[in-house]
């Protein structure tokens, strides 16, 4: 049977292949435009139709095309912080009992307040001695601090008294109460500081008076 593709072969012409009436799904890769140039007139004149061609081709560009690669995504790395270190703060430094142990008791003779020496006064008067000291040492006077009659006369005064409390380089007065004997002559007497120990200290304290004749 004469066809017109025959006429086509028979005249020493390549049949003309219809591409636009072809359907192809998505853009051929580059191996698939290898296969295309590879193919030769002659071979499609050999196939069984230009769509078996062509199915090959679809083929072998599906089998091809790379797979796209997996991209790992990046992983966040927690942050890690340091927290500042506390301030510490030193507790203020305390007197140990050695330390308190270790202070000093003195005291110095400043002045006669009152009744100086050599007085002279009249028989059983009242007197109001004072004397002036001042803490030379490093100790506080507290109440076990005393002033002690220690010889001579007590002029009629108590033996012992509170010392008056006085810090470290401070004045202080000590005050005894006293009466002047009856009979006429001189008179005296000394006192000392106690320590809370005991132990005297500091200048000794005095008095001396002389006491007048009676009046005929």
């Amino acid at each position: 049977m004469y066809s017109h593709k025959s006429a086509q072969y028979a005249a020493g012409r390549e049949p003309h292949v219809n591409i636009s009436a072809m359907i192809v799904i998505g853009t051929p890769t580059p191996a698939a435009n290898h296969v295309m140039q590879t193919i030769k007139p002659t071979t499609l004149r050999n196939l069984r139709g230009w769509g078996a061609a062509w199915l090959v081709v679809l083929a072998c560009a599906a089998c091809s095309a790379p797979a796209p690669a997996s991209v790992p995504s990046p992983t966040a790395q927690p942050e890690t912080t340091t927290a500042p270190a506390a301030p510490t703060e030193s507790a203020p430094a305390q007197p140990t009992a050695s330390a308190i142990a270790a202070c000093t008791d003195d005291a110095d003779f400043v002045s006669d307040v009152t009744v100086p020496d050599f007085s002279l006064v009249a028989p059983g008067a009242v007197l109001d001695k004072q004397w002036q000291i001042r803490n030379s040492g490093t100790c506080a006077w507290g109440p076990q601090h005393r002033v002690i009659f220690v010889e001579g006369n007590a002029l009629g005064a108590t033996l012992e008294h509170a010392l008056y409390p006085a810090l470290p380089g401070t004045l202080a007065v000590v005050n005894i109460p006293m009466v002047a004997p009856a009979a006429a002559g001189e008179y005296e007497g000394y006192w000392r500081l106690s320590a809370a120990n005991g132990e005297a200290f500091g200048s000794r304290l005095y008095i001396k008076i002389t006491v007048a004749t009676p009046a005929p």
